[in-house]
């Protein structure tokens, strides 16, 4: 949201909290909110209301400040952030995923923050200094699991009746597309201000010769790895131009070619992270994961956890090296995996729901679609 906007609403939050309450809703009114790009668990949402006909029957409404390229409905409006404000004063219901109206919902409205993943890394009011932030504008709240549950609770400040046991519902995009003979590796991103020059990403401190010898074995065995970046790092990686199996993947290449990232992610066999809370989804495909987390001590120093060790939630083979790198790759080419009962037993304690999660959401809070 326009920092200028955000700042009023939240400086009047009262009162337009207030003026919430009086204003008239439509019950057939739903909107999707996101004003950092139209993605991740609202566009899941999107595209199974819109599959599955809620159109002919809601008037849906979708608000962001880039819809990436979105094949837009007739049937749907599409709307700015500025004008998604007087649509969410009068919708029914309201989904977000990346920002928000900071305007507390009206008893008779149903407001679900989807958020983006379970947390790994301390967020909310379990930041430092951020203790007393409200960030509770919503009626439900989304968690994968009970584990996750009281974290989700404690950074959103959030009561035992608005939290929402559906899981994360980009995770029905993960089971649309066939595996192919593809590895994805996406780095979490590093914050300058936050880490030393020395402590990096691992993918960074890889030379051209490191590159040279993984493109050989890609090639030998006719695979192809995908790197995705921060988009404020994605400068210091320009390796697709040099190798023909190596490729550095946007969010405008996701948008364009594949629809969305957990689309694209169903596509590959392997995944290769850190500290980024995509591996908890994955373990839904029971594929090989590989963690590159030389900066553990210093990331949790720095950055903190929500969990004492989140290490044992990682279940998989450590990456310290290029050629440790370089193992694992092979590995996952030649079917070799050690880790399949181990990942299954993490998954059951992230992820209670594990199919279906889009209808398991709109069940949970009532919106259905007659016929």
């Amino acid at each position: 949201m326009n920092h200028y906007l955000k700042t009023v609403l939240f400086k009047f939050k009262t009162i337009t909290s207030k003026m919430n309450t009086i204003i008239p809703k439509r019950n057939k009114r739903i909107v999707l909110y996101s004003n950092w790009g139209f993605r991740d668990n609202l566009r899941t949402l999107y595209q199974y209301l819109v599959d599955n006909g809620y159109q002919e029957e809601y008037e849906i409404i979708c608000a962001s400040n880039d819809f990436y390229h979105l094949e837009k409905e007739k049937d749907v409006k599409y709307v700015s952030i500025y004008r998604g404000l007087y649509y969410f004063l009068t919708s029914k219901y309201f989904f977000y995923s990346f920002g928000k109206y900071p305007i507390k919902p009206a008893p008779n409205q149903m407001v679900v923050n989807l958020w983006h993943g379970m947390p790994l890394k301390k967020i909310g009011n379990l930041e430092e200094g951020l203790e007393n932030v409200d960030y509770n504008f919503f009626t439900k709240l989304v968690s994968s699991s009970d584990y996750f549950t009281p974290i989700m609770k404690a950074a959103f400040n959030a009561t035992e009746e608005q939290m929402l046991l559906v899981g994360n519902i980009r995770n029905d995009e993960l089971f649309k597309e066939k595996q192919d003979k593809r590895i994805i590796w996406m780095p979490t991103y590093r914050n300058s201000k936050n880490y030393h020059d020395s402590q990096d990403a691992l993918i960074f401190s890889l030379k051209e010769d490191d590159f040279s010898k993984i493109e050989q074995l890609l090639s030998e065995y006719g695979y192809q790895l995908y790197i995705k970046l921060h988009p404020l790092e994605e400068s210091r990686l320009q390796v697709q131009m040099n190798h023909s199996n190596i490729h550095l993947l946007t969010e405008e290449i996701i948008s364009e070619q594949y629809g969305t990232l957990y689309t694209f992610l169903g596509t590959t066999s392997a995944l290769i992270t850190d500290y980024s809370s995509v591996f908890l989804d994955y373990y839904l495909l029971n594929r090989p994961v590989a963690f590159t987390i030389n900066d553990y001590d210093e990331y949790k120093d720095k950055r903190g956890f929500v969990f004492e060790d989140v290490r044992s939630l990682m279940v998989g083979s450590v990456i310290r090296d290029s050629h440790d790198l370089l193992e694992f790759l092979e590995s996952v080419m030649k079917s070799e995996d050690s880790y399949i009962e181990e990942r299954t037993k993490v998954n059951d304690k992230v992820n209670a729901i594990q199919k279906d999660f889009t209808k398991t959401l709109l069940n949970e809070i009532g919106l259905k679609k007659k016929g």
